[in-house]
């Protein structure tokens, strides 16, 4: 409730409870009897990740749970997401624990427009995504001038890219532009929404990143939080639709997590429009 109204969160429980079959919320979210149990738990799951980190129990953790949820906004479920699980961590962290800076990245095929909306006139979140242009993929927001509003202006940042863009591309906005900012907002955490649908196999989008391109973003999450933030790092997931290769790449992830390195080459060249 830190996230979303009362009102949206007895919506889903009631749906849940009284629905027989299938209720379609849009074209791409339906609830039924298991919804708001499973849909609570995937929230839950994500909160004990960020606690085990902060506690210092872990060095870092995966949070491997679904339904995603960063398209669920205060009083909406839509994009497969009822509860923005990340932010609900955060909120979560940052009441029990009274943590005052967090870092979340976006490396999901679509924008986060539900933890946009959270965190747009809040300073405590620097916020970044990078992901397919929204002009004419899904939600339709998440451009480059959407920056945040109020005491929150600058710390929502977008980064757009056509389709075709792969792993060079994504290493060097994380390298030029993602590193370098969060090493000036020192965040006490650092949160990864880690989407795999940007996975070159995944036809929900038109993105080329390869499980090299994953094993090394993951690599820069965790050089980073060493170097900003003693380590701390949570990884959820959100997207990947490709039950054939998801696995692999969940495996490469979180494998990266526990120090294993892969020998993965990162093939390609950055696409002119991304330079």
């Amino acid at each position: 409730a830190r996230v979303h109204t009362i009102e949206h969160i007895q919506y889903i429980k009631c749906r849940s409870e009284h629905g027989i079959g299938l209720f379609s919320i849009d074209s791409d979210t339906y609830i039924c009897r298991d919804t708001y149990e499973v849909a609570r738990l995937a929230a839950g799951g994500v909160i004990a990740a960020g606690q085990a980190v902060w506690d210092g129990r872990v060095d870092n953790c995966f949070a491997l749970v679904r339904p995603p949820g960063h398209h669920a906004s205060l009083n909406q479920a839509t994009g497969f997401c009822y509860f923005d699980n990340a932010a609900i961590m955060v909120k979560h962290l940052q009441a029990k624990y009274g943590v005052k800076r967090v870092f979340i990245f976006d490396w999901d095929a679509h924008a986060p427009n539900g933890t946009m909306g959270t965190f747009y006139r809040d300073p405590s979140v620097l916020n970044m995504s990078i992901h397919q242009d929204p002009h004419s993929f899904y939600p339709g927001t998440g451009f480059i001038e959407q920056i945040g509003e109020g005491l929150g202006k600058g710390y929502t940042i977008n980064f757009p890219v056509p389709g075709g863009t792969g792993d060079p591309d994504y290493i060097y906005f994380l390298e030029e532009f993602v590193v370098p900012r969060v090493r000036k907002f020192r965040p006490e955490i650092i949160v990864v929404a880690a989407g795999q649908d940007s996975h070159i196999s995944d036809r929900i989008s038109q993105l080329n990143v390869t499980d090299a391109g994953f094993a090394r973003m993951t690599e820069i999450m965790i050089e980073l939080a060493e170097e900003v933030c003693g380590g701390k790092l949570v990884v959820e997931l959100e997207g990947g639709y490709n039950l054939g290769t998801l696995p692999q790449t969940n495996y490469i992830i979180a494998s990266t997590l526990l120090g294993m390195r892969h020998n993965l080459k990162i093939e390609g060249e950055i696409l002119p429009s991304t330079k």
